[in-house]
């Protein structure tokens, strides 16, 4: 049988482009105080969308899209 190494899964991206989840990475501390926010999100090959979310500022807004999806353009609307 012929052996095969690394042909498997070549569709895969890169550990930079995995999307980080989780409390304070992409979206708010439990117990933060928070306003709502409406978000574009532009993926590099995928159609734009908005996301409504919850978060402290601006900056953290962008930083939990950032972090969700990577390599994507994000705009606070």
């Amino acid at each position: 049988m012929a052996e095969m190494q690394g042909a498997l899964f070549q569709w895969r991206a890169e550990d930079e482009y995995r999307a980080s989840y989780g409390e304070g990475v992409s979206r708010p501390h439990h117990k933060a105080r928070v306003r709502d926010y409406r978000v574009r999100v532009v993926p590099t090959q995928a159609q734009p969308f908005l996301w409504f979310t919850k978060a402290e500022n601006k900056t953290a807004v962008i930083r939990y899209a950032r972090n969700r999806w990577p390599d994507s353009a994000v705009e606070v609307l």
